[in-house]
């Protein structure tokens, strides 16, 4: 039984719930007894989609950009957290002429992958119990594997994500495992 939830339920948040990954964990963890979870999203109409059916998930709507607010309304009646988000920086859709050109000025914002990992982890550090866990990617290390290591590991150092690392998402990945 849980310290948080108020039902003897296990209540597990999952980060980027309506994603390939996220799908999958949702609906392993919720065919398990006794546990509920919190598909966390920013589209809701996506995720009744995809959960509404599904009495054992209960759908959150949050800006994982707004790590001020991760302890009151994200992480604050949940057991554990299962990060499946896809960070890097969001952009907003709806961001207009006039914010684009002020962030030119305001310098490039910190992926989720770190502010909301960070924050999430240091919420979950507090409490006697709790785990976070992160699916990232099995490449992340490999753009920092020596010359020789890749030419003894030849495909696997030179699959196109490591070459391409569009972003330097895999390093984002890295630093946030690290975290």
């Amino acid at each position: 039984s849980s310290q948080l939830s108020t039902s003897s339920a296990l209540r597990v948040l999952v980060t980027g719930a309506t994603g390939n990954l996220g799908r999958l964990v949702v609906k392993e963890l919720s065919s398990k007894p006794d546990t509920e979870v919190v598909a966390c999203v920013r589209n809701e109409e996506k995720a009744t989609e995809i959960f509404g059916d599904n009495k054992a998930v209960t759908i959150k709507v949050f800006d994982l950009e707004k790590t001020r607010d991760i302890s009151t309304q994200l992480c604050d009646d949940v057991d554990h957290v299962i990060w499946t988000a896809a960070g890097s920086v969001q952009t907003k859709q709806d961001e207009g002429l006039i914010d684009k050109f002020l962030n030119i000025f305001r310098g490039e914002k910190e992926p989720i992958d770190k502010s909301a990992v960070r924050e999430i982890c240091r919420v979950l550090g507090k409490r006697e119990r709790g785990k976070f866990v992160m699916c990232s990617s099995a490449g992340v290390s490999r753009p920092t594997w020596s010359d020789d290591k890749k030419q003894r590991l030849i495909g696997c150092s030179d699959i196109p994500i490591v070459r391409l690392n569009p972003g330097n998402i895999l390093g984002t990945k890295l630093e946030s495992e690290e975290l």
